[in-house]
């Protein structure tokens, strides 16, 4: 049986691992899929972990959390944020911040 994380390569029913920036998250799966944008997959990975808060990634082939980009000044970026949101009118942030 092919696990999680695993692809079925040959028909000896030989698995391997999901490469990095990749994912499979269904037993007997036979491809893996690209990770989610706004979250990193290291090898083998079974679900996208999502780029931690004060954080964000538009990518879609991040291998670990060092993929995703500090949050700039002046915007927030939620856990598995996509983009940095500008802070509005009357409210600031630091770099690095979840919330204005």
């Amino acid at each position: 049986m092919v696990s999680l994380a695993d692809l079925a390569s040959d028909e000896q029913g030989a698995c391997e691992r999901c490469a990095e920036g990749t994912y499979v998250s269904s037993e007997g799966a036979t491809a893996c899929q690209p990770c989610e944008v706004g979250h990193f997959c290291g090898e083998g990975a079974s679900v996208p972990l999502p780029c931690e808060a004060g954080s964000w990634s538009d990518a879609s082939d991040l291998t670990s959390q060092t993929g995703c980009s500090s949050c700039p000044a002046g915007s927030a970026c939620p856990t598995a944020a996509t983009a940095a949101e500008q802070c509005a009118a009357g409210e600031y942030a630091p770099a690095h911040s979840s919330v204005c």
